[in-house]
């Protein structure tokens, strides 16, 4: 059975799920939406996901949406190489890393990205950035000191965690370059990756 991967350009969760796929090995069509044309919102679209957000993936006759479900769908199915550990201690590790992830980086870096891209370039607009900014450095700060002694996020290999963040850091980093075309907003300069070596390398 063929696997079908619905997302779209600039999605940080569609990329999360592409790595998967490509970390696997396995083969899948892309199928790419022009969100710009609204190709998420229409009947079709719909009609695999009601919510009409990306990504989705198809594998066979089952549909599944959100980013995390679907990684864990192709853990279970296609279970080499793991992205979520074989030991409990592994497995427990990967996914505090994740959750951590989504609780405390995620929520920042979207609220950054979407008001550089997507809102008006106002006094509103970079305090809200500034407020976000301040929020998501000291969890960069954390990354940089546990990616400074390992080589991989949540443990000696690759997983689901590795794959969560990376999306998040080229969005982030994106943003920065964004506002920099509007006029500039100098305490996002304190998010570029030349201060955290070790986050650099690893990306």
């Amino acid at each position: 059975m063929s696997i079908s991967v619905y997302w779209g350009s600039g999605s940080p969760f569609a990329w999360t799920v592409l790595l998967a796929l490509e970390a696997k090995g396995l083969s899948y069509e892309s199928k790419l939406l022009q969100m710009s044309q609204g190709e998420h919102k229409t009947p079709e679209f719909l009609a695999i996901n009601p919510r009409g957000k990306v990504p989705v993936l198809v594998d066979g006759g089952q549909v599944i949406s959100e980013s995390l479900a679907i990684l864990t769908w192709l853990d279970a199915k296609y279970p080499e190489p793991s992205l979520f550990g074989i030991t409990p201690e592994a497995r427990a590790r990967i996914m505090q890393s994740v959750s951590g992830l989504m609780s405390y980086v995620e929520p920042f870096v979207m609220t950054i990205s979407r008001t550089t891209f997507f809102k008006p370039w106002d006094a509103d607009g970079r305090a809200v950035i500034t407020e976000a900014v301040e929020g998501v450095l000291p969890e960069l700060q954390h990354l940089e000191t546990d990616l400074g002694k390992s080589t991989w996020l949540a443990g000696e290999t690759m997983s689901a965690a590795d794959l969560r963040l990376y999306p998040l850091l080229q969005l982030l980093w994106r943003a920065t370059l964004g506002a920099d075309r509007k006029g500039g907003l100098a305490v996002m300069h304190a998010l570029d990756r030349e201060h955290f070596p070790a986050i650099d390398r690893w990306a």
